[in-house]
């Protein structure tokens, strides 16, 4: 799961949010493994996997 916040989030703040998220796919989805990337929207990453998320991935919501 690639997350792409607006902006640049503080360590603390990226912690916070990554918990968040987890804990919401796990009451959805049952507790399993997920992989998450947290990058800022419209920056270049040299991360493979963001690349290949943002060039074959599904948009799920635009927050």
């Amino acid at each position: 799961m690639l997350i792409e916040p607006r902006d640049r989030l503080a360590p603390d703040e990226l912690v916070q949010r990554r918990t968040r998220y987890a804990a919401r796919l796990y009451r959805g989805l049952g507790e399993q493994r997920i992989d998450m990337v947290i990058t800022v929207r419209g920056e270049p990453d040299s991360l493979p996997v963001v690349a290949a998320a943002r060039h074959h991935g599904i948009q799920l919501v635009d927050a």
